[in-house]
């Protein structure tokens, strides 16, 4: 079973960091960095992480990572929609 993890970002001078869900594999070995598809598209970028798509080093960018939160083996999307006239 292919594992996630939940990353945290480090920021760069280029970057605001952040938090996100990528594949273990996409963690360098001493998981002080993480690899990045070149993807734009949301839809790619999940269709990427879901069929874990091998990293290519010329096109991938890598990411400095400040913090793991978590490891999990499953993911579960929801697609939030706000009730209330787009207000969110």
């Amino acid at each position: 079973m292919s594992s996630f993890v939940v990353v945290q970002f480090e920021p760069t001078e280029n970057d605001r960091g952040g938090i996100s869900i990528i594949k273990e594999t996409w963690l360098t070995p001493l998981k002080r960095e993480a690899f990045w598809p070149p993807h734009k598209d949301q839809d790619k970028f999940k269709n990427c992480l879901l069929s874990g798509e091998k990293i290519d080093e010329d096109s991938w960018s890598l990411f400095p990572v400040s913090r793991i939160f978590y490891t999990t083996g499953k993911l579960i999307f929801y697609d939030f929609k706000c009730p209330i006239n787009d207000a969110c």
